[in-house]
């Protein structure tokens, strides 16, 4: 049977759109701002709330298992996106606009469906868990210095940062 490649990019890219509209209104409108209102308005309140919604969503991936995935690939899946959701939520409370985070995790799912064919990149086995780390690491990274770098500014222009519920 010949596959149509076509066909494969464009459902692909429909699902890639579609994931990145209802995960991120799910995860950063919902999720994030009730972890928001559950911790406390201050810099290490604020992050908590992000690595929690982070937790949130890297746990809503780990589902590959009921599909035959090997928990250890799911878990690879798992970790990179829970950092993903953290350094999207950053993003988010940064710039206070969903479009964004929504347009990244769109590119980012169908940049994995160019690659890979499927809706993720699974590395499967203890490469996959090393690849994970890895790429968790940095985004957690990435993620931390942005939150750090907005509470430095906010700080310096004597401006309180304001939660996403009171926008």
């Amino acid at each position: 049977m010949r596959v149509n490649t076509w066909q494969l990019t464009v459902k692909g890219s429909l699902i890639g759109i579609y994931a990145g509209l209802i995960e991120e209104m799910v995860a950063r409108v919902l999720i994030l701002e009730a972890f928001l209102k559950l911790c406390r308005n201050d810099k290490k309140g604020v992050w908590k709330a992000l690595v929690l919604q982070g937790g949130v969503f890297g746990l809503a991936h780990i589902s590959g298992v009921f599909v035959g995935e090997s928990l250890a690939t799911s878990s690879a899946i798992a970790l990179d996106v829970a950092a993903m959701g953290i350094l999207w939520g950053v993003i988010y409370l940064i710039t206070k606009r969903l479009w964004i985070v929504i347009l990244l995790h769109s590119l980012w799912d169908i940049g994995e469906n160019f690659i890979s064919q499927e809706s993720n990149l699974s590395i499967p086995g203890i490469s996959g868990i090393v690849v994970a780390l890895f790429v968790g690491t940095a985004f957690t990274i990435i993620a931390k210095y942005l939150f750090d770098k907005y509470y430095y500014l906010q700080k310096k222009e004597n401006i309180v940062p304001v939660p996403l519920n009171h926008i």
